[in-house]
């Protein structure tokens, strides 16, 4: 007799690299220091580090680098659905060393990402943490690693992203980001989408 495995509801997290982005890194990390030295930074889930304001992204200056980035968008929402998603909102993430974010999630929003820009080694993983964990708690305990290998069945799922890559993720999603432990710093760019 054979025992079948099959997953069912499964969460789709997407990534995907941008096209040439060691062409617009350098200019797009001196734009971010540039607005950062002049704009007061929020407090959200940053322990340390600095946000921006989430409406950085309609100054004319970013024009350059939202075009850009709408590449990513338009590559991701013609493989993910038939839906025309919009941005309602987005936020430059700066953490330094020692720098992190706390388990949060994005509510009010239909699909959540983010755009790595500066990366170094040892600066922190995002680690996205089971929905359901809870209430499968014994379940999670008890399965083999094999089928839980097969099928992703973790209680969290880290990810190591690496520069000019994109990551899409149902907002639901607890998620955070681990501390920088580099010499430098960590530079990302959050979004939420309608």
């Amino acid at each position: 007799m054979q025992v079948n495995h099959q997953s069912i509801f499964p969460t789709i997290v997407s990534d995907l690299k941008l096209p040439a982005f060691s062409s617009i890194k350098d200019s797009l990390i001196q734009w971010i220091y540039n607005y950062k030295e002049n704009t007061e930074g929020v407090a959200k889930s940053n322990r340390g580090g600095w946000q921006s304001p989430d409406d950085f992204w309609t100054e004319e200056s970013f024009k350059e680098f939202y075009d850009y980035m709408s590449v990513g968008f338009s590559m991701w929402n013609s493989a993910y659905s038939g839906y025309s998603y919009s941005i309602s909102n987005m936020w430059i993430n700066v953490n330094k060393p020692g720098d992190y974010n706390t388990l949060h999630v994005h509510p009010l929003s239909k699909m959540s990402g983010c755009f790595y820009i500066k990366v170094p080694e040892n600066s922190g993983s995002i680690i996205f943490e089971c929905p359901s964990y809870y209430v499968n708690f014994n379940l999670h305990k008890s399965v083999n690693s094999e089928l839980a290998d097969q099928f992703n069945f973790y209680s969290s799922w880290c990810m190591d992203p690496c520069e000019g890559t994109m990551l899409f993720f149902p907002p639901h999603l607890q998620h955070e980001v681990e501390t920088n432990q580099s010499n430098e710093d960590r530079i990302t760019i959050a979004f939420n989408l309608d």
